[in-house]
């Protein structure tokens, strides 16, 4: 996991801290948690200011405590908090085909 960025950079992926759909994939409206199913979880009251605490850390450039976690069951990866809960991090399918056939 240590070579997430240098995987990442090789597939000049492009960062976004929002989760976003590709345009025609799904209408504005599509894009919400509680359409979602198996995976996707509305976060608590305290996993919320987590998660904000990170965007401003973020925002002024610092490095938040997440690590980085792959999901063998899922088979995408994660960034997670090191207390408990998975946030972030969606990989679209080039970096999954990327990562499942490195060398």
């Amino acid at each position: 996991m240590a070579s997430l960025a240098t995987s990442l950079t090789a597939i000049e992926a492009e960062f976004n801290n929002e989760l976003t759909y590709v345009h025609g994939m799904a209408t504005r409206l599509a894009n919400r948690p509680a359409y979602e199913k198996e995976g996707m979880q509305v976060l608590s009251r305290e996993d919320t200011k987590t998660l904000n605490l990170c965007k401003s850390m973020m925002r002024k450039g610092e490095c938040p405590p997440l690590m980085v976690v792959f999901d063998h069951v899922e088979g995408v990866g994660k960034m997670m908090m090191k207390s408990r809960i998975p946030i972030l991090l969606e990989w679209n399918d080039e970096f999954q085909f990327y990562w499942n056939h490195r060398s």
